[in-house]
């Protein structure tokens, strides 16, 4: 019987925890991570950013602008790179960087086609504009191209 008792309320514990960190997750607090110009970063925001058009235009957009190196296609290089950038309280694209590099070529292309995205839909906190971190996946498949 003990044994049972003490299973029991491991699994308590168990469940009390994972729930007290989903309800943590989900508190609707918001979290800085670092500062841009002097101002917090936002890693969630209220409202988080929003491209014109959605996620479809998004992709639409970084598609007209990418190009793929013919060094890659020549070597048959294809893979998926992660871009984080800030979307800033303005809207504007700021500080794109590479978090999951594939090959040098691929990744100042992946860079290249983010810089030339235009105004996004700033986040919110509070009703107020702030600046937001955003990461995108950008995949390189020689099949596409």
């Amino acid at each position: 019987m003990k044994r049972s008792a003490k299973f029991s309320l491991s699994k308590v514990v168990l469940v009390t925890i994972v729930t007290a960190g989903i309800l943590l997750a989900f508190s609707g607090k918001t979290y800085a991570q670092d500062t841009y110009n002097g101002e917090e970063v936002f890693v969630v925001a209220e409202e988080m950013p929003v491209f014109p058009g959605e996620t479809k235009a998004l992709y639409d957009a970084i598609s007209r602008n990418l190009k793929y190196p013919q060094s890659a296609k020549d070597n048959g290089i294809e893979g998926k790179v992660m871009i984080r950038f800030i979307v800033d309280k303005e809207g504007f694209v700021k500080n794109p960087i590479v978090v999951k590099a594939v090959d040098a070529a691929l990744d100042k292309a992946a860079l290249d086609a983010v810089k030339m995205l235009p105004k996004f839909k700033p986040g919110k906190n509070a009703g107020k504009p702030v600046n937001v971190y955003y990461t995108i996946p950008i995949a390189f498949k020689l099949a596409m191209m």
